[in-house]
């Protein structure tokens, strides 16, 4: 009844799509979303055809002809993205929900695109997340495809496919400089990807990628795409497709509280048959993060692996699929604990205590033992964090210079140090002070 009432007063709700404030603009278009469940399909149809006739005008024409507000060509994206997932399931709809995705396919750049092509961060961080809450939902009708090669990367790609969709919120996550659009672009990675793991081992290469960014909140982001892909490939979703687009969920960060306390199991007719097996899909990610991130000698990677670790625990903790590696994710937190990054430090400490709360009697035995022991410096080696020689291990200035003015931070400069102190045994004491300097450091803060 209530969704009824909405649609009588359709005209007077669609006018806050072009409000000021940002955060009016999504929630009304969640809502817009909602009420439009009950309009008859013809309006269905023209309310689809609106706002994408909106977003056209007043983002793809640059020159903006038809003096379309940004305000309201944002809230259209938003707005079109919510309406087009909560009606998907009808058939009368299907052609005109492919054009809307054809339309948000447009919208964001390709490889020939100027570099100004994503100065935007609201309208193509809201068409990124558009099209994954599309596909979310159900996955989209499309075909198949291939996954271009080299030499078509340089190149316009004009058919629509799901390997040219998924390919193009690729570049636009690699590409952007803006983290609200890469992590938007990696959610929305994610959500395809978690309702159809064809897809999953094209998409994992680009998201591991981004280790190398030096912005900390796009960890979060990826490590939320990370969990969408490993349910996936288990057949199950870490949060109801209909809650996600039906409640003030905006990321399984931002609103924990909706999660579902059992995983929702993907079901026929909207599971498809997965060509990449589970165990290939979920190899890859812990080869990405136990063989390459979690040990790796740069701070900001072992960052991003940390970040997406804790992540996987946090949405997919309770899945089997993850208890058997309960005692390796203790040993790369516990290596972490002295890490010089906070946000490592912190994350690893609370990954420490989520790991011993997801086993069972017998494994939370072995985790205290095994802690125990790497605490107190008596269980077996464990595995190092490679060191180059740029390796950074002190805060620049924190031990002072050496005879000649230089600092002494790096790896490199450190065995220098002690190989003309004629003490190279004190480089292990050095490597102490280095941790322990560390979580004195984070702890101050």
């Amino acid at each position: 009844d209530l969704v009824k009432k909405m649609a009588e007063r359709f005209t007077w709700i669609r006018s806050y799509l072009e409000h000021t404030d940002i955060a009016t603009r999504e929630n009304i278009s969640k809502l817009i979303g909602v009420a439009s469940k009950a309009l008859p399909i013809e309006d269905l149809k023209m309310l689809v055809k609106d706002l994408n006739d909106t977003c056209e005008k007043g983002i793809l024409d640059e020159s903006n002809s038809a003096r379309v507000r940004y305000e309201a060509a944002h809230g259209s994206a938003v707005a079109l993205g919510y309406v087009v997932a909560q009606n998907i399931d009808k058939s009368e709809l299907q052609e005109v929900a492919k054009d809307s995705v054809g339309l948000l396919w447009k919208i964001l750049p390709n490889r020939k695109s100027t570099g100004g092509a994503l100065k935007d961060p609201d309208i193509h961080a809201a068409v990124c997340m558009a099209i994954g809450r599309i596909g979310f939902v159900q996955p989209i009708s499309l075909e198949d495809g291939t996954w271009p090669d080299e030499q078509q990367k340089t190149e316009e790609i004009d058919e629509l496919t799901k390997c040219n969709l998924l390919h193009r919120l690729s570049h636009v996550q690699l590409e952007a400089s803006e983290a609200k659009i890469v992590q938007a672009a990696s959610i929305s990675i994610g959500m395809l990807c978690g309702r159809d793991s064809s897809l999953s081992a094209h998409a994992l290469p680009a998201l591991l990628n981004l280790s190398g960014s030096k912005n900390e909140d796009v960890f979060f982001g990826v490590g939320e795409a990370l969990a969408y892909i490993w349910g996936g490939a288990a057949g199950v979703l870490p949060i109801s497709p209909r809650i996600a687009i039906g409640s003030h969920f905006s990321s399984m960060y931002s609103s924990p509280e909706l999660l579902a306390e059992e995983f929702e199991e993907l079901a026929d007719p909207y599971c498809l048959t997965v060509p990449t097996s589970t165990s290939q899909i979920h190899g890859i990610i812990l080869k990405g993060l136990f063989e390459q991130k979690l040990y790796d000698s740069r701070p900001l990677v072992r960052c991003a692996g940390c970040v997406w670790l804790f992540s996987l625990l946090r949405f997919m903790g309770k899945h089997e699929s993850l208890h058997g590696i309960l005692t390796q994710c203790q040993e790369a937190f516990s290596q972490l604990l002295g890490d010089q990054n906070e946000v490592t430090l912190e994350i690893a400490s609370r990954g420490t205590s989520m790991v011993y709360e997801l086993g069972d009697d017998e494994t939370q035995k072995e985790l205290v033992s095994a802690l125990v022991g790497s605490l107190s410096g008596s269980a077996k080696k464990k595995r190092p964090i490679k060191l180059t020689d740029d390796t950074e291990i002190f805060v620049p200035g924190s031990l002072g210079e050496t005879p000649d003015g230089k600092g002494i931070s790096t790896y490199k400069e450190l065995c220098q140090v002690v190989t003309e102190m004629g003490k190279p045994d004190l480089i292990y004491r050095f490597m102490d002070l280095a941790n322990h300097e560390a979580m004195i450091s984070s702890s101050r803060g």
